[in-house]
């Protein structure tokens, strides 16, 4: 787009803010926020000036997969850099951007790089390798091994206090599969299988350390039913 100027020469308050990357797959990093540059007076005369408003990264698209980075943001000569993507699957690499996106919960990397001026850097896994380290924001680095991306920070340019350039949260492994290995266990008692619910433990707990995918993993116990 553009935004032109017809008569006469002042000064504006521009805020740009370019898109948040996208968060990985399975378990993945969160996406870094957009980053941002605020200019309180940016001086104006009669002409055209470009504007450009990115889109945000796509997220993983399948199990494993990094989120790609944001798109960019500008007015004339000003231009924020896009938000990185977030590291997915287990080992998955996050990229840099205006704020970095967070590691996948395996990776324990330190997270990617934002941009100087204008975000954080995005956060490591942690060490227990159960969430994605969370995309770091315009106000903050994302959170280490959490759900809890890097806050954004406030303006008021709009004539509302408003937020803008947060991270995105780290992925946790889903409630909702570790019930579904619970049941799992449960049917195999029942069935009176050759391997007993101890040992149908062990062996999901070492398939987990190992950093197994968790969709293999319920495909593989599932043959095990079919089979006893």
């Amino acid at each position: 787009g553009t935004f032109n100027i017809t008569n006469g020469s002042g000064i504006v308050e521009v805020l740009v803010v370019a898109a948040g990357g996208g968060g990985g797959n399975n378990n993945g990093g969160g996406g870094g926020g957009g980053g941002i540059i605020y200019n309180t007076s940016f001086p104006t005369s009669v002409q055209t000036y470009n504007v450009t408003v990115g889109s945000g990264g796509a997220g993983g698209v399948s199990i494993g997969y990094s989120g790609a980075q944001g798109q960019n943001s500008s007015f004339s000569t000003i231009i924020a850099i896009g938000g990185g993507g977030g590291g997915g699957g287990n080992n998955g690499l996050c990229t840099s951007g205006g704020s970095g996106g967070g590691d996948s919960r395996q990776r324990n990397g330190g997270g990617c790089a934002g941009t100087s001026g204008q975000g954080n850097s995005g956060s490591s896994s942690g060490t227990s390798g159960t969430y994605g380290g969370g995309g770091g924001g315009a106000g903050a680095v994302g959170g280490p091994g959490s759900e809890t991306g890097g806050v954004g920070l406030s303006y008021s340019i709009s004539g509302s206090l408003t937020f803008y350039g947060g991270g995105g949260g780290g992925g946790v492994e889903s409630l909702a599969v570790l019930a579904a290995l619970v049941a799992m266990a449960a049917a195999a008692k029942e069935a009176e299988a050759k391997e007993g619910p101890e040992e149908m433990a062990q062996l999901i707990q070492v398939a987990v350390e190992e950093g197994q995918d968790t969709q293999e993993l319920l495909e593989e116990e599932m043959a095990v039913q079919v089979l006893l």
